[in-house]
């Protein structure tokens, strides 16, 4: 096994280790929620159901998301851009961002521009954890993600990753980061990226 391959592997560790931890809490919700469930009387069991659903769905959320972010694409096939709206809708269900949409997102996306524009949006999410507002964008060649916020969290790693290409030490908390800059340079694109102490946008072209 040559030295390429061991460090694909070691990062695929790495990512599982991530979609592990970010998995992990609305599962044990679940769990909590089931067990929540059994021990409760009739007045509590409403309530129980209703942790038991919101958990459920939240958990669903993260999966479809994932699941295009982090799953294998077969490149140059046309996906749904109307899918994969529905997906950040419930992803950010209740979420502390409100999103909006723009270009096109009626037509179809080409399944590495689905995998790339859910990575941006997952990456945008990451450093917007005061909440705010996103607008995702879909324009074909062009697609972005920008967002506006009383705070934008300034992460050193991911701005030097994103900004120069620079790969630092994978991590689980940078590997999401790494692996859109990887998406970008693999297919051929070009970052654009602008971030302030209160806007941020990422733009692939």
């Amino acid at each position: 096994m040559g030295k390429e391959q061991d460090i694909d592997i070691s990062f695929a560790e790495i990512i599982c280790t991530r979609f592990s931890h970010d998995m992990a809490g609305s599962i044990s919700a679940v769990n909590n929620g089931v067990e929540f469930l059994l021990d409760s009387d009739d007045e509590m069991k409403e309530q129980a159901l209703d942790l038991l659903q919101l958990s459920a769905k939240e958990g669903l959320a993260k999966l479809q998301l994932y699941r295009v972010a982090y799953g294998r694409v077969d490149k140059g096939a046309n996906t749904s851009s109307e899918e994969l709206k529905d997906i950040f809708g419930k992803f950010f269900e209740n979420n502390k961002l409100d999103i909006k949409f723009s270009g096109d997102f009626t037509s179809g996306i080409l399944a590495e521009n689905r995998k790339l524009l859910a990575n941006m949006v997952i990456a945008a999410a990451s450093l917007m954890i005061y909440g705010g507002e996103m607008e995702i964008n879909n324009g074909g060649n062009k697609i972005s993600v920008s967002g506006k916020a009383s705070k934008i969290k300034r992460d050193v790693d991911a701005e030097t990753i994103l900004a120069d290409n620079n790969i630092v030490d994978v991590s689980p908390q940078n590997s999401q980061i790494i692996l859109l800059s990887k998406l970008i340079s693999d297919g051929g694109k070009k970052l654009k990226l602008e971030i302030t102490d209160e806007s941020l946008k990422l733009e692939v072209n």
